[in-house]
């Protein structure tokens, strides 16, 4: 039987269905009665017309806030309530700052510092910490790092490790600025209508009882605000046993991982250095899980609490799009920043390059970077047959650092000059001038790789930091050193020179051919600019809606399969799919093109060009913790443009 959508008849509707039944009545009784515009009877009659289209309004009002399709905003919430659930709030992001100053400080829990997003941050646990020069922080920094957490909630509390808090009740000898050295995440939105609409569906079709899996992934899901679902893996290391997988909201900030909060064993991140204080939400997420279970699956035995791994990839996408206004073919606008000839780069099939970090896999066809010899200054391998127009050709290129939360930002530059010299076959390293560099967040310096010179191997701090330029850096102000054992510190500096800072006070550790001076925000990866293996592609008016509408069908992935941990039901062929794997889907495949082309009029078609995860049919390889795909790279390339 056909499902069909109650309309309310319109006040037009109801008037002329009253006036032919009053005309057809009073004809039976042998009156002949007008009904024109005018009349009495039809006046009389549109008055009650319009008080009786009012009530169907307020009639199907009311039917559509207590279904739980339709009901939105507090009438959605009522529903909720009905079923035992309630919306998730909005969370606080949490990190940690070094404390930088003359001596030890006592700090206690509720002290202000202000973001330089205008929001407010307070130190979250009171005790004495060490300032980053003290001899036993320079042997542990992690003596002078400082628990923060944000005072207002949302993804826009999220800050990345580099960026600098100030303090508002500032302590005694204490820099007035405090850098963030591990990135404050976990900030999240309060839960939109569709968002909580969805679990509540996902509890009407399958109703929890008793621990069942539906129960489960409402507890999981429930237990934190960053946490987005909880997957529930039955019988994953044997009959009765049972794993239950937390996985977080794909933040548009920094962190894009969706792991609660990070696991040591993430591949890319920067961050591993720090890895002794991961952990904490995870460990308070899994006590209140076995705290709200039953007696039978709350055993440590049979219940274990996880977190999804990160699984990064690259999704590579040719597009049919428009050209310019007045170019001879397609030329509609909207599409292509550059004519047909103008179009660069192309792919070449000969393009092959041998990715070693963060994945071990081969990118082909893609036009990676090749040489970073500065941010505007690049090598590229692609199609050697297109060429760019000095001055004329743009290509464009992703800021994945998410700077100020808003996401990965699509950039865009003008080629200048450049010069290309064959590879093999039709592939050709094109050395690029640009006119925009292409670096991470809004950087207000440059970075520069310190130089083997007095500097060299010597203990920070130093009045004196050589480096091989200082150009693009104000007279005085601060700079980012990381030392040899990976650990940023931040140094103020008086004045300058073409090639050193002078005047240098500040920072901790040992200097070294490995360090540098950074000024610029850095991505999930580690990047603090354009680095090599990174994709250039041609320029095009709604890149940024291609990378969100991207970004988008990752943030509505799932994790893969979970093996058993047990080594006799491994050899039995054991491995588990989670039991919402129908709502989250693990696999990379076609919903991303379809979504590119629902989502984009323009595109005329949208294909795969090049999938990281081909090998392994789309789909996560099986591990234990599970595995979930995040984006890695991301580029589109013209489908006009044969590849040769």
């Amino acid at each position: 039987m056909a499902i069909t959508t109650f309309s309310p008849p319109s006040s037009e509707g109801i008037l002329q269905q009253m006036l032919q039944n009053y005309s057809a009545i009073a004809a039976s009784n042998g009156y002949i009665v007008s009904i024109a515009p005018g009349t009495e009877i039809y006046m009389r009659f549109s008055a009650i017309a319009q008080q009786q289209a009012i009530f169907y309004q307020i009639a199907l009002q009311q039917f559509d806030s207590r279904l739980p399709d339709t009901a939105t905003g507090s009438d959605l919430d009522r529903v909720l309530n009905q079923f035992g659930l309630v919306r998730k709030p909005a969370s606080s992001s949490e990190g940690f700052i070094q404390l930088i100053g003359s001596g030890p400080q006592a700090l206690t829990a509720g002290m202000l510092l202000s973001g330089p997003n205008g929001l407010k941050y307070q130190v979250s646990t009171s005790g004495v910490y060490q300032n980053s020069n003290s001899p036993s922080a320079i042997t542990n920094p992690t003596l002078s790092y400082v628990p923060v957490v944000s005072v207002s909630q949302g993804s826009n509390t999220n800050l990345g490790a580099g960026q600098s808090l100030t303090w508002i009740n500032l302590p005694p000898l204490t820099q007035s600025t405090a850098p963030v050295v591990v990135a404050l995440e976990g900030g999240s939105d309060a839960e939109t209508d569709s968002q909580a609409r969805f679990r509540l569906m996902q509890t009407l079709q399958n109703p929890p009882n008793s621990s069942n899996a539906q129960f489960l992934i409402n507890l999981a899901s429930t237990v934190d605000p960053i946490v987005e679902s909880g997957f529930v893996y039955p019988n994953y290391n044997g009959s009765g046993s049972q794993l239950i997988a937390l996985m977080g909201y794909q933040s548009n900030g920094f962190y894009i991982g969706r792991d609660i909060p990070h696991l040591p064993t993430d591949t890319g991140s920067p961050y591993n250095i720090f890895s002794n204080l991961f952990g904490e939400n995870l460990s308070n997420d899994t006590s209140a899980i076995f705290g709200q279970l039953s007696a039978v699956s709350g055993n440590q035995y049979a219940t274990t609490v996880t977190t999804v791994n990160n699984n990064p990839t690259n999704y590579v996408f040719s597009l049919s799009l428009p050209y310019p206004i007045g170019n001879q073919v397609n030329g509609y606008g909207g599409g292509w920043l550059n004519n047909y000839s103008q179009t660069f780069p192309v792919p070449s099939a000969s393009t092959s390059v041998s990715i070693t970090s963060p994945l071990t896999t081969t990118l082909v066809n893609c036009c990676p970077v090749t040489l970073v010899s500065g941010s505007t200054s690049i090598t590229v391998r692609a199609n050697g047959t297109y060429l760019p127009i000095a001055g004329l050709t743009k290509i464009q290129w992703i800021d994945r650092s998410g700077a100020a939360g808003n996401g990965w930002k699509v950039v865009t530059a003008t080629v200048l000059s450049y010069t290309k010299a064959l590879v093999t076959g039709t592939a050709y390293d094109f050395s690029l001038v640009l006119d925009t560099p292409l670096v991470c967040g809004v950087p207000t310096t440059t970075p520069n790789t310190l130089v083997a010179s007095s500097s060299y191997g010597a203990t920070l701090p130093q009045s004196t930091i050589n480096v091989t330029s200082t150009s693009g850096f104000p007279s005085s102000g601060v700079v980012w050193i990381t030392n040899t054992s990976g650990y940023p510190q931040q140094v103020s500096y008086t004045s300058i020179s073409s090639t050193t800072f002078n005047g240098a006070t500040g920072g901790t550790g040992i200097l070294g051919s490995s360090s540098y001076v950074n000024g610029a925000q850095t991505d999930f990866y580690g990047n603090s600019q354009v680095a090599v293996n990174d994709l250039i592609f041609p320029a095009s008016t709604n890149a940024q809606n291609y990378v969100n509408t991207v970004m988008n069908s990752y943030a509505n992935l799932g994790p893969g399969q979970v093996v058993a941990s047990n080594s006799y039901l491994i050899n039995l062929g054991a491995s588990r799919q989670p039991a919402q794997s129908a709502t989250y889907s693990p696999i990379l495949g076609n919903k991303f093109l379809q979504s590119l082309t629902a989502n984009n009029s323009e595109i005329y078609s949208a294909n795969k060009l090049y999938n990281s995860t081909d090998g392994i049919n789309n789909t996560p390889a099986n591990a234990n913790p599970p595995n979930i795909f995040i984006p890695c790279s991301i580029a589109f390339y013209n489908a006009d443009l044969p590849i040769v």
